[in-house]
């Protein structure tokens, strides 16, 4: 049986050890979404930054997410998964969009729920820590940070809805977007994610998606207040 071999943390800057997604607008066209990942990997060799093999898992698929990119949702997570065979990308997202609307979620193994509720603002860091290889099997962590504080107001029309993670893990805020200070919310802060990823030379990548675990107990929250619509936000208490 094969070993199991505990890669060391990274020692340089935290910058070479996040990686950050933002969420997306309307669908790309598959030229442009192999473009956008490309360029990414490009810019990211130019400046010299040192990117794990994880991170660039991490990284691809959470893009590819991102962008709607059904053969990047094929190619990782269903390789892994044949009794998934048929499943479309479009189809889940449309189920995680009307999940959220009934106030929670409930976290799928191949993490579409978690990325998307995470990636509002600047985007959602990802950092990797705690990686082991055992065979073909391929384990590690991530600390995911929502940059909620940062969400662009003018990104939205007033009244557009969005959604972030609230507290208790799993519970959804509504926040429709206006003009007026809302009261003070409990959001998530970070929380902790496990990876399993599985050897498959077929993939792209390399590897296939085996699953994404959000460890609830590992979330810490914060308190923020958001520019809401008058009807939907009391004054917020002193």
């Amino acid at each position: 049986m094969a070993g199991s071999q505990r890669i060391p943390e990274r020692t340089e800057p935290a910058r070479y050890a996040v990686m950050k997604v933002r969420d997306r607008g309307m669908p790309k066209f598959p030229g442009q979404i192999f473009q956008t990942l490309l360029a990414g990997t490009i810019w990211l060799s130019a400046c010299d930054v040192q990117v794990s093999q994880e991170e660039k898992l991490v990284y691809h698929y959470s893009e590819g997410i991102q962008s709607r990119h059904e053969l990047t949702y094929g190619s990782v997570y269903l390789a892994c998964h044949p009794s998934e065979e048929g499943k479309r990308l479009a189809s889940r997202l449309s189920a995680y969009e009307e999940m959220r609307r009934k106030g929670s979620l409930v976290f799928s193994a191949d993490g579409i729920e978690l990325i998307k509720i995470t990636a509002l603002g600047r985007g959602t860091f990802f950092k990797v820590h705690d990686r082991s290889l055992t065979g073909s099997h391929l384990q590690f962590r991530t600390l995911v940070k929502p940059e909620y504080a940062s969400i662009n107001y003018t990104d939205f029309p007033r009244g557009a809805v969005i959604y972030v993670l609230g507290e208790p893990f799993g519970s959804v805020v509504a926040l429709p977007i206006g003009d007026v200070q809302g009261p003070r919310r409990r959001v998530v802060a970070a929380v902790e994610t496990e990876w399993r990823w599985e050897k498959r030379p077929k993939s792209p990548m390399g590897w296939c998606l085996v699953s994404i675990t959000p460890l609830s107990g590992a979330a810490t929250y914060q308190t923020l207040q958001f520019r809401e619509v008058a009807s939907s936000a009391p004054s917020a208490s002193p």
